[in-house]
């Protein structure tokens, strides 16, 4: 009789384990569901340039260097804490030209920049922002006057006598008058790899005097 009592004791405890063992594993398995999450998250965050909208807007598309004065804003702990403050408009004098796309191939170049779906995140979502873009640039020009820039560009950011090289990526569409209507951050991506295609000269972040403020502290 204690032999069966044992064995009863021994199934039961078995059986619990393996119920233990599945539920956690399933909620394991629902916490770690990245497909899921990261469906979510193409959805709000991934987009394409619009070619049928834009494609017959276009008059002109350059490279460029603009190097204006940044400030740029950085917090760790939520979009909540950054300040309030004021978009630069662009500055012409800090352009220097360094090519010019031939007209014949402005549509493939855009056809090609909207073949493909890249991370772009407004800075209202972001806990990192700047005044401004910088770097190196595609510029692409609109029939009304308005104008977008694709930019690149890195500084380096000094703090207890160490350096740390910080990269900058923004897609950034503005008005006629050069007032910026938004900026999005979206990183080395795909387009960068569309013009380099076009672009003799290389498609790489210059450097620019950035005015790095930090917004509570490090994680």
């Amino acid at each position: 009789m204690k032999n069966i009592k044992k064995l009863i004791v021994i199934l039961l405890m078995a059986v619990f384990t393996m119920t233990c063992f599945t539920s956690c594993f399933d909620f394991l398995e629902s916490f770690f569901d990245e497909d899921a999450y990261w469906d979510d998250y193409y959805e709000t965050y991934y987009s394409a340039y619009d070619y049928e909208l834009n494609k017959d807007r276009v008059v002109k598309i350059d490279l460029i260097d603009y190097t204006p004065e940044v400030t740029e804003w950085w917090d760790r702990w939520g979009v909540g804490a950054i300040p309030d403050y004021e978009y630069k408009p662009f500055d012409q004098s800090k352009v220097v030209v360094k090519e010019e796309l031939p007209e014949e191939e402005i549509d493939a170049f855009l056809y090609e920049l909207s073949a493909k779906d890249v991370y772009q995140i407004d800075q209202k979502d972001s806990t990192s922002e700047c005044n401004t873009p910088y770097g190196r640039c595609v510029r692409i020009s609109y029939n009304d006057g308005t104008f977008d820039l694709i930019s690149y560009g890195f500084f380096y950011r000094e703090e207890d006598s160490y350096k740390t090289k910080l990269y900058d990526s923004h897609y950034t569409k503005f008005l006629a008058d050069g007032e910026i209507v938004s900026i999005e951050d979206i990183g080395y991506n795909w387009y960068a790899l569309v013009a380099a295609n076009y672009f003799d000269t290389k498609i790489v972040p210059i450097e620019c005097e950035v005015e790095f403020i930090q917004i509570g502290e490090d994680i």
